[in-house]
């Protein structure tokens, strides 16, 4: 019956007129879902295998990211514009009515491409047990280890793997591997343990680098959550740096939570998110390469967040200790600012 309810409601969303503006500074504009994504199965010769999308390039896996974030936020606004004069506690209440999820965009992706071992699903499963606790420790939250937004996990199978351009990219919680040659023998055998692959002549990672470590002041690769409470209700406020091979990104983002008795749930409530971001050179922490900034957007949401992107600089730009991010969260009653340090 929620299945037939939340597919009626998709098809009167269709018609309501939406305006939606992007968080991020310079876009790729995403177009349709591109026709060339495909889901593949990679063997070798001890028939040990990895399944995992496969695009054509680094521009169609961003691209992807950014229509599918569209998607949910097309949906979403139309999904608050239809209950507008609800208050929280009752719009709550509807979604689980008549069955609506904020993530079915996603989940349609996901399904269509029948990617069953989708990070996506993982995610969610051990979000739903996290949450199912009186307390929630956030050094077991499942997003220090599923470390990237949902629309991206949606891309990567519940390894963090992905198939980019003929390599192998895999997402960890300590930055990219690049597997260059695609063979499923070292992606195995980095899966179990082997650390020594890295840097060889295949296989690279930043975080192995002994020029640069986890304490310098400059990093390829840092992330910050940490929760306020108010009254039974509760928000998580993250920010992170991110380089990869083909770019470099920050995001700061704001999840909102209610207690129900002895566990917690998602809870949609007012709530928005600005990025303040300035990526320093890796040779010189105090030498600005880029910078941005994202005005705040307050919707009634379950998360928000904001991300400022640039390519094309390669591997210099790094986050600077204490000043690359600064997030300002605002949810009700409260406008916080914190920043990105370690």
């Amino acid at each position: 019956m929620k299945k037939l309810l939340y597919g009626t409601l998709v098809l009167a969303l269709v018609g309501i007129a939406i305006t939606f503006s992007s968080c991020e500074k310079n876009t790729i504009l995403p177009q349709n879902e591109s026709s060339s994504i495909n889901l593949v199965t990679l063997r070798n010769a001890n028939n040990q295998s990895i399944t995992m999308l496969e695009f054509e390039s680094n521009e169609e896996y961003d691209k992807t990211i950014e229509m599918l974030e569209q998607k949910v936020e097309r949906l979403e606004d139309a999904f608050v514009e239809k209950y507008k004069d609800l208050n929280d506690e009752d719009l709550n209440a509807m979604e689980e009515k008549i069955g609506y999820n904020d993530r079915q965009a996603l989940i349609d992706f996901v399904k269509s491409k029948q990617f069953n071992n989708s990070m996506l699903f993982a995610f969610i499963e051990a979000e739903e047990r996290w949450l199912n606790n009186d307390v929630l420790d956030e050094k077991t939250a499942p997003s220090n280890l599923y470390v990237v937004e949902e629309a991206e996990m949606a891309l990567l199978n519940e390894k963090g793997e992905v198939k980019i351009a003929g390599e192998i990219i895999k997402i960890t919680p300590n930055g990219v591997v690049v597997f260059s040659d695609a063979s499923v023998d070292n992606v195995v055998a980095y899966n179990d343990g082997k650390l020594d692959l890295l840097n060889t002549e295949n296989v690279s990672a930043d975080f192995t680098s002994m020029q640069e470590r986890s304490s310098s002041d400059c990093h390829w690769w840092k992330a910050k959550t940490n929760p306020r409470y108010y009254s039974d209700k509760k928000v998580r406020l993250h920010r992170h740096f991110h380089k990869y091979p083909w770019k470099s990104t920050s995001l700061t983002r704001i999840g909102s939570y209610k207690k129900n008795g002895s566990k917690w749930k998602r809870f949609r409530t007012k709530i928005g998110v600005e990025n303040q971001s300035y990526f320093m050179n890796k040779s010189d922490c105090n030498e600005k390469l880029f910078s941005a900034y994202d005005i705040k957007s307050v919707k009634k949401r379950k998360y928000r967040s904001c991300r400022n992107t640039s390519w094309g600089l390669g591997n210099k730009e790094r986050a600077k200790n204490g000043e690359s991010v600064i997030g300002t969260y605002i949810y009700p009653s409260y406008n916080v600012q914190e920043v990105l340090y370690w």
